[in-house]
């Protein structure tokens, strides 16, 4: 309790003597904040040292395990275990043919901007995704943002790996 509030008790109590008021009436309209909110906690208190000790003990398990992390990540890094001739390439850029995998799109192909994009070969046999991103939005009423490019693989399908035409009668 704070001196004030002790001051403001002796003050009511020396008031409520001379008028006839309880002082228990009184006093209950002061509230003071309890720690544990109305609930009480029976566990024992633990020393400084105790809480030290016990708190090494969790940390050592936890860098054990954190240790176990770290080798597991490197065991299992594919740039680490990187050996010559045992890597698997998913995508060459070196024919047309090698391009039409990739879907080009932009935000002028779905009509809500103004951005421009292509993916071609250059004369090295390297493909090069080039293309012009304005943010500038169509006055349309219905486009807020604008100024996208993708570039994203065709979805494979199981007809394509087999090269089967298609699958209607």
């Amino acid at each position: 309790m704070t001196l004030f509030s002790r001051k403001l008790i002796q003050l009511l109590t020396s008031q409520t003597k001379r008028n006839n008021f309880h002082t228990t009436s009184i006093l209950s309209l002061f509230w003071e904040k309890d720690e544990k909110s109305g609930y009480k906690d029976n566990r024992k208190e633990f020393s400084k040292r105790d809480l030290i000790r016990e708190g090494l003990k969790e940390l050592k398990t936890e860098i054990a395990l954190w240790s176990q992390e770290v080798k597991e990540r490197f065991e299992d890094d594919p740039v680490l275990i990187y050996r010559p001739g045992e890597t698997d390439v998913q995508w060459t850029f070196n024919t047309e043919d090698s391009l039409k995998s990739w879907k080009v799109t932009s935000d002028k192909d779905n009509n809500e901007g103004y951005s421009t994009c292509s993916l071609t070969l250059n004369k090295y046999g390297n493909a090069v995704f080039s293309g012009e991103l304005d943010t500038r939005v169509p006055k349309d009423g219905r486009t807020k943002r604008a100024g996208y490019c993708n570039m994203q693989t065709q979805q494979f399908r199981v007809c394509d790996h087999y090269n089967i035409k298609s699958m209607r009668h």
